[in-house]
């Protein structure tokens, strides 16, 4: 029995290999620049525009269907100079009308990875973190990006714009 059972494991961990040379080859990012940033959405055919907010961090203005978004970068020069540790998606939108509570809040219950808010004007802005604590793939990335893309859209249609 036990010569069965350890065949068995070489077994698994023999089809598991593949796997973990792949995770093994893949670049982790624990911070990120914003021309690497700017350089990952560019290759997923994103508009990535670069510049600097007023405190001199990165900060990346993209579109997701015809709506215009900013990245913000946070926790920069922690550790590699020119690197921030997460950054944040934001998008804005300034509607005829205050936008009400009780919407924005029903956004808030309904949904996970992204929150809304209203700023002083009554206009609601959506927001989506990307934290790069402990590491994360390009491939993670890139579906953060994706989530944000498909947030952006359901919230669009949530506020009726």
């Amino acid at each position: 029995m036990w010569r069965w059972v350890s065949s068995a494991c070489i077994c698994l961990l023999a089809s598991a290999m593949p796997s973990l040379a792949q995770q093994s080859t893949a670049t982790v990012y624990t911070e990120i620049s914003g021309p690497d940033l700017v350089a990952l959405l560019r290759d997923e055919g994103y508009r990535a525009k670069l510049s600097n907010d007023d405190y001199g961090d990165p900060l990346i203005e993209s579109s997701v269907g015809g709506s215009t978004f900013r990245i913000e970068f946070y926790n920069c020069d922690l550790g590699t100079p020119g690197y921030c540790e997460d950054v944040m998606f934001r998008i804005g939108y300034a509607l005829a009308t205050e936008i009400d509570l009780e919407s924005i809040n029903s956004w808030n219950e309904e949904r996970r990875f992204s929150r809304a808010w209203r700023d002083g004007e009554g206009d609601p802005i959506l927001e989506q973190d990307l934290d790069f604590a402990g590491g994360i793939t390009r491939v993670h990335i890139l579906g953060a990006v994706k989530l944000w893309e498909q947030s952006v859209g359901d919230f669009e249609e949530h506020i009726g714009w």
